[in-house]
């Protein structure tokens, strides 16, 4: 786990004389570094909530769970042309329902983070603050 005083000593990317790396830019080359987190992504019902964890799957720093209504999830990538095929998608029937099995995912050690989707934070919350 890296400490605060460790990201902002991490090497500047880019050629002598650029600018150095933003602060994220620096976060993922160490996030590159270790073993991609399996994190269960919560009700991926929109395109940008469904974009974020495939950009970073691609970046090599997440391995996502998708957990919601899979036919919506499909649905919103297929309308997109956003490819999901590789990403285990956990079926459930609404929001609610995807916060619980999220949460029940996390206690049994299926995956490490929780990144939350297109669901109301409050939602999400009370599942995890029940738990």
């Amino acid at each position: 786990m890296l400490k605060d005083s460790e990201i902002g000593n991490i090497a500047a990317l880019g050629p002598v004389g650029d600018p150095p790396a933003s602060k994220y830019e620096r976060l993922i080359v160490r996030a590159k570094q270790v073993p991609a987190a399996r994190t269960i992504v919560v009700h991926p019902c929109e395109e940008t909530a469904l974009r974020g964890p495939i950009e970073a799957a691609n970046t090599g720093i997440i391995v996502p769970i998708l957990v919601g209504p899979a036919t919506k999830i499909t649905t919103v990538a297929r309308e997109h042309g956003l490819d999901i095929s590789r990403f285990e998608v956990v079926d459930v029937p609404h929001s609610d329902a995807a916060a619980a099995k999220a949460v029940e995912l996390i206690h049994q050690s299926k995956g490490e983070l929780l990144m939350k989707g297109s669901l109301h934070t409050d939602e999400l919350m009370r599942e995890v603050t029940s738990s």
